[in-house]
């Protein structure tokens, strides 16, 4: 769904969306991706393990959830 999305806004000039999902999508990308180099420089899991536990990130979760699931 994220790259597809992605691809869309990037190509499709006629492309409808919804403002709340691409919010959703771009915030996950941030947190996915801040987790995987964290992850890596750390040389284990357990910072993408706190980032995706943390009470901060439970809104996000939520969001996603919702999501995926239409």
């Amino acid at each position: 769904m994220f790259w597809d999305t992605y691809n869309s806004l990037k190509h499709t000039p006629t492309y409808e969306y919804n403002p709340s999902d691409i919010v959703t999508l771009g915030d996950s990308g941030a947190l996915l991706l801040l987790g995987a180099l964290l992850s890596r420089i750390a040389g284990s899991k357990r910072p993408m393990e706190v980032l995706c536990q943390s009470h901060r990130t439970e809104h996000l979760k939520q969001n996603v959830r919702r999501l995926m699931n239409r």
